[in-house]
C-alpha cells in the first residue's frame, strides 16, 4: 500500500513541477534467509528484476545490522544464498559463511563465499568480515 501512496506522490511531484513523468517501482527489503542456529536474517534491499538480482544486502545478527551493499545473487530460488555456520578457525567460536551466486547456465555456476567471524572487542564480541582468497588466483600460483 506504502508503494501506492509513493507513486502517487512522484506523479503528483512530477505534475506540478513540470518534468516529464517516469515510473518508479518502490519495493520494502525482502527475507532472503534466515537461519535460527546462526541467529541471522539475511535482506536484500534491492530486486533487479530486469536482470534477475538481489543487490544491497543487510544482516541482521545477534541483535544488530550489517549493511553489505556489494553482495548480490541470482532471484533463482534454485540458486538462494547458503548459510554455513561452523568453526573455521579452530577458535571455538562458530564462524558465519554466506555463499551468495552471482551468476549461472549450462555446467557453470559463479558463487562467492564471504566469512564473517566472531571477534572480541571492547564493546563485546562482533563479528568481522574476514578477506577470502580467490581459488583461482591460488591454482594460478601454484601452477608457477
Amino acid at each position: 500500500m506504502w508503494y501506492k501512496i509513493l507513486f502517487l506522490l512522484v506523479m503528483v511531484n512530477s505534475f506540478y513541477n513540470g518534468q516529464s513523468m517516469t515510473t518508479v517501482f518502490a519495493e520494502s527489503k525482502k527475507v532472503i534467509l534466515k537461519s535460527k542456529e546462526a541467529n541471522v536474517i539475511l535482506y536484500a534491499n534491492d530486486i533487479d528484476r530486469k536482470n534477475g538480482m538481489y543487490r544491497d544486502f543487510e544482516m541482521k545478527i545477534d541483535g544488530g545490522t550489517r549493511y553489505f551493499p556489494y553482495w548480490v545473487n541470482v532471484t533463482n530460488p534454485s540458486y538462494a544464498p547458503r548459510i554455513l555456520y561452523n568453526d573455521l578457525n579452530q577458535d571455538k567460536k562458530k564462524d558465519l559463511s554466506i555463499v551468495l551466486t552471482k551468476g549461472y547456465g549450462t555446467e557453470a555456476l559463479y558463487s562467492e563465499v564471504y566469512v564473517l567471524n566472531k571477534t572480541q572487542t571492547n564493546i563485546g564480541e562482533i563479528y568481522e568480515e574476514v578477506l577470502v582468497d580467490n581459488p583461482i588466483a591460488i591454482i594460478l600460483l601454484k601452477q608457477n
